[in-house]
């Protein structure tokens, strides 16, 4: 449903509408166009906001769209304002609701790491181990065994 807002202008008898602009909503017969809060949107003419979906956000209000969440952090639910970064041992891509965990002979040391994790040096494994969070989790094999990659 669109949303205008109506003015009685200065001639008589005579009325002047516009569509509200994108970041801002009109309910039916209030005259007033009000600012979309932050976390929500529209688009010209609307008659209410629409929370950004998970994987978005809008930081400031009166947001006619929705951002994709930044590599390194996470916008997990509907309606994010502002993104939160991943934590250590994790890592995502642009877009993604979640963080995921570093992949085994792998580790994250800081957080807000973006699109993959740090490698593990030559010869060097996490033992299998998911998430790590320092380099100092990568340790040598031990004699006798082989590394298995995943």
């Amino acid at each position: 449903m669109y949303a205008l807002l109506c003015r009685i202008s200065a001639r008589v008898g005579s009325v002047v509408c516009t569509n509200c602009v994108a970041g801002t909503y009109s309910t039916a017969g209030s005259g007033v166009c009000r600012i979309c809060a932050a976390g929500s949107y529209s688009a010209p003419g609307s008659g209410s906001c629409t929370l950004c979906a998970a994987g978005t956000y809008a930081s400031k209000a009166g947001s006619g769209t929705c951002t994709k969440c930044p590599a390194g952090s996470m916008c997990p639910a509907p309606g994010t304002s502002t993104p939160t970064p991943c934590p250590r041992g994790q890592f995502s891509m642009t877009g993604q609701k979640s963080c995921t965990s570093c992949p085994a002979n792998t580790y994250a040391a800081n957080t807000g790491t973006a699109n993959a994790c740090s490698p593990c040096s030559s010869g060097k494994t996490t033992s299998g181990k998911v998430g790590v969070t320092s380099i100092t989790a990568c340790v040598g094999r031990v004699a006798g065994r082989r590394m298995l990659l995943f």
